[in-house]
């Protein structure tokens, strides 16, 4: 073969690669139109998800007062025990009592009566008068010991201001002085349901300041950090003390307007003005229930129930092995800090209460595992729980918190 004209007149050393270049651009275009088209196979195995918008949405945080008055007794009936859930004025130095009234074992009418009845008669024998006063002397001392110990937990246990009482880290969040709930206009009519947004007229510069330099942080959140500064719009992560919890401040400012949203995820502007949104309402009873468990904790000293350690501690271990029962948010109490399963279930009922949740509920014969079967209800949400009986190491008898999504009986 010939070279052309036009080769020849090139370099030698030129002359000397051309051929050997030539073959192998040859080859590697080759490989090129033999691979597949990468786009198309994603585009075809992938399809695109459309994007939303989840709204967070728990019940509005009650105003906290500075004395508790007195709640009106909730009755619940069951099939076959009806469950009374009395509550007292001051929940938070005593605890409510669950009462079951069964058929077959009336109430003793006596049984109200004073344990120490003043005498009626002018001869009463100087023993009965020292027993009295011995009586009464450890009736103080205990009474006296009591509200010592509740002093002593409500310091430990209660933060120093009244709205930290909710755990959830959207109900202790800081509210912006003045504002107003809702988002004012500036985002759609269905971001007005969410926990966290509020409005206020003052601009995106003046609301970001207070949140950096004044509003934050505090006791419970840590200095926000800023992801997103466009000119009206910023977004913040903020996490709590701990660490362990974070979510968005978003700042969005629309005319003199400046709206202030709280989520559990991080959105760009377009997303909150284009995307259509989604309840996430079942998730967010979900976490105001841990929430109570969680108060739970703190005033009984309940201690986390490790599943792969503890499980086999349960009296009826086999019972909890299936996928229903919720192991994450389970809690036990101690010997240390003994309470009665009834107690707890007083306890939990009134937390629930505080959140609209309605009364615990007993459903047949209300046992499962060895301990007694509550039904937690809000609106369409439904959890069962299991105060279930268990050992500790040294083989005193304890109590487990369990819940299962459904019942466990079926």
């Amino acid at each position: 073969m010939k070279s052309p004209e036009l080769l020849k007149n090139l370099p030698t050393s030129v002359q000397k690669v051309w051929r050997p270049m030539l073959l192998v651009s040859l080859v590697l275009h080759g490989i090129v139109l033999m691979l597949p088209i990468s786009y198309d196979l994603k585009k075809s195995e992938n399809p695109e998800k459309e994007e939303t918008v989840k709204i967070t949405k728990l019940p509005s945080p009650s105003i906290p007062k500075s004395s508790p008055s007195p709640k009106s007794t909730s009755t619940v009936t069951p099939q076959r025990s009806p469950v009374t859930f009395a509550q007292t004025p001051q929940r938070r130095q005593t605890n409510s009592q669950i009462i079951i009234n069964r058929p077959e074992s009336p109430a003793n009418p006596s049984s109200n009566q004073p344990i120490n009845q003043p005498s009626v008669s002018p001869k009463v024998s100087q023993t009965k008068k020292q027993q009295t006063s011995e009586t009464s002397n450890v009736v103080q001392t205990d009474q006296n010991k009591t509200s010592d110990t509740l002093d002593e937990s409500e310091q430990n246990s209660t933060p120093p201001q009244p709205a930290q009482k909710e755990v959830n880290f959207f109900a202790i969040f800081p509210r912006y002085p003045g504002a107003e709930k809702g988002s004012g206009g500036v985002l759609r009519p269905e971001f007005d349901e969410a926990t966290y947004i509020w409005h206020i007229e003052e601009n995106l510069e003046t609301v970001a300041s207070k949140f950096e330099k004044e509003l934050l942080p505090n006791q419970n959140f840590q200095q926000p950090k800023p992801l997103k500064n466009e000119g009206n719009f910023r977004v913040y992560e903020v996490s709590n003390t701990k660490g362990n919890e974070t979510k968005y401040l978003h700042l969005i400012s629309k005319g003199s307007k400046t709206s202030i949203y709280l989520e559990s995820e991080s959105y760009d502007l377009k997303e909150l003005v284009e995307n259509k949104t989604e309840d996430r309402a079942e998730f967010l009873v979900m976490a105001s229930l841990s929430g109570a468990i969680e108060i739970l904790k703190l005033q009984h000293k309940l201690k986390d129930f490790n599943v792969e350690d503890d499980l086999d501690t349960l009296i009826e271990a086999d019972k909890f092995k299936r996928a229903i029962f919720d192991f994450k948010i389970a809690r036990k109490t101690t010997a240390d800090h003994p309470i009665s399963p009834q107690e707890l279930a007083n306890s939990l009922n009134n937390e629930l209460q505080d959140l609209e949740f309605e009364p615990l509920s007993i459903t047949g014969d209300g046992e499962y595992g060895g301990g007694t079967l509550y039904k937690i209800k809000k609106d369409r949400f439904e959890r069962y729980l299991i105060l279930t009986p268990a050992k500790d190491d040294t083989g005193n008898q304890i109590t487990v918190i369990i819940l299962a999504k459904d019942d466990p009986r079926q």
